[in-house]
């Protein structure tokens, strides 16, 4: 059996990562050990599922600026006092959402990616991975596009540097198989602005693809194909 990124399907992607949906409560537990009162373990892992998952709910349909903790409460039926044994408030915890999916989750899947010498294939890797992330860890990554606009500003400014960072990513990868020859790109910032938002949408519209029964692998390979195709890549 071929390992990631070989064999660079959503399966063979799961396989290699090492974290799941079933264990992203115990890392986000293990993030914010020092913070969160609650101190056994199993317990405190339960309530931060609850709590993360009824946040992405109420967002989802009314807006996390119209949700408050009190309706979190109802929702997850935690008390408020229950509530803040595990987050001081509702800036709070987007701060610790935003600060998980950055600092722990996508070093994760950076570290799941061995090394690869031509542009072209890391280009691939890095939105195959985008792909995959978003698959896997929807509603996290939903949450912090969507919502960031309503949050307090250190929020909106880390949401933002999140699109600048993926952007220049990409953009250095398109201009690095330029110069090798290996790629032809008038416009490297603008390529990578257009990969980015396919990437987005992904994870932003999956009731579209869901509709039209459009799997993580399906999309995964139209984007690439798409990626060669803007870019001119010669060794597909």
């Amino acid at each position: 059996m071929q390992a990631w990124p070989v064999d660079n399907s959503f399966q063979a992607f799961k396989r290699q990562l090492p974290i799941c949906r079933n264990s992203v409560y115990s890392e986000f537990y293990d993030f914010f050990r020092d913070v969160i009162k609650v101190k056994r373990e199993s317990a405190a892992i339960k309530n931060l599922e609850t709590i993360c998952t009824a946040t992405f709910e109420l967002a989802s349909k009314h807006g996390f600026d119209a949700m408050s903790l009190r309706d979190l409460s109802r929702s997850t039926g935690i008390s408020m006092g229950g509530l803040y044994n595990y987050i001081g408030s509702k800036d709070e915890l987007a701060q610790m959402v935003n600060d998980f999916l950055s600092r722990r989750l996508a070093p994760m899947a950076a570290l799941n990616n061995p090394k690869q010498d031509k542009p072209r294939d890391l280009l691939e890797t890095l939105l195959r991975t985008a792909i995959y992330m978003g698959s896997l860890f929807r509603p996290w990554y939903r949450f912090v596009y969507m919502e960031s606009k309503t949050m307090a500003r250190k929020q909106r400014d880390q949401a933002k540097s999140f699109d600048l960072y993926d952007t220049q990513r990409l953009r250095e990868l398109i201009e690095a198989g330029v110069r090798a020859g290996d790629m032809d790109c008038a416009n490297p910032e603008l390529s990578a602005s257009a990969l980015l938002a396919m990437v987005q949408d992904w994870y932003l519209k999956s009731w579209k693809y869901k509709r039209n029964n459009i799997d993580p692998d399906d999309y995964a390979d139209f984007l690439v194909s798409t990626m060669d195709k803007l870019l001119a890549c010669k060794d597909q």
